[in-house]
């Protein structure tokens, strides 16, 4: 994979996820937390699978 793609591939991504927390932001306060419980839980393992 040459850095053209892995950029385009952060940027499709970091676009998924501002689309995400958007569409969170705007939910019942209760099932925004349990969401962002979520969205949290993932990036942790994506962190992890990046070290």
């Amino acid at each position: 994979m040459n850095a053209e793609t892995t950029e385009n591939d952060r940027s499709i991504a970091d676009t998924e996820f501002e689309r995400q927390l958007a569409a969170t932001l705007a939910m019942d306060p209760v099932e925004r937390v349990k969401r962002l419980e979520t969205m949290s839980e993932h990036l942790e393992k994506d962190l992890e699978n990046l070290s």
